[in-house]
């Protein structure tokens, strides 16, 4: 689980140059996870050796805390997944309220470009690459602008060469799909704990 979380907030850690509502679950996940290597440790001294139970409020106390994080980072991603509606069929999100703000704030984002904030430059050209797609609902956000190599399969780039896509529904796709993954992690992680909680308080 940490391994996946950090992994998780590498590869998404430039979207925030995108839209602000990156959410950061793999944060609250890294921190559940570091605190059950401590937990998993007392609970194995405590099973070994059931005499010394000296362990057991830091086993309960640690258990809660990581219980309390699983739990905040889960309702996060729920808040963030709600409003999205994914219409499998053409594979888009319905026009909701957020996905309305997060466009804006991509063609903003765009913008920027067009100041030589190469910040913005550099994450534009890593997301259409990565994702293959061009603009924010296609290649002619572009215009009054060049078109970046990272637009098309092939270079030179041009009009005609574009990927056919924009990014912010394979944008909103791949962060959706980053929610799930994590809520769904969350879950199996908040049942182990609560029943090793659960154990913990089990009378000998």
């Amino acid at each position: 689980m940490i391994v996946a979380s950090i992994w998780s907030m590498l590869y998404k850690m430039d979207y925030k140059y995108i839209f602000s509502y990156y959410l950061n679950m793999g944060y609250y996940s890294v921190a559940a996870g570091v605190l059950c290597i401590p937990c998993f440790l007392a609970a194995m001294c405590i099973h070994y050796n059931e005499k010394n139970n000296v362990l057991l409020p830091m086993l309960i106390g640690l258990l809660i805390i990581s219980i309390g994080l699983l739990v905040f980072g889960t309702l996060i991603g729920l808040k963030f997944k709600e409003p999205l509606k994914f219409d499998k069929r053409d594979g888009t999100f319905t026009n909701t309220v957020l996905r309305e703000d997060i466009k804006e704030q991509m063609l903003n984002s765009l913008r920027h470009t067009r100041n030589n904030s190469s910040d913005h430059m550099r994450v534009w050209n890593i997301i259409q690459t990565r994702l293959s797609c061009c603009g924010v609902i296609s290649s002619k956000d572009w215009i009054n602008a060049s078109l970046p190599n990272s637009c098309c399969l092939k270079t030179p780039c041009y009009a005609l060469n574009t990927f056919s896509k924009g990014c912010l529904d394979k944008l909103l796709y791949n962060v959706y799909w980053d929610v799930s993954f994590f809520i769904g992690l969350n879950s199996i992680l908040f049942t182990i704990e609560v029943r090793t909680n659960h154990s913990s308080k089990e009378p000998e």
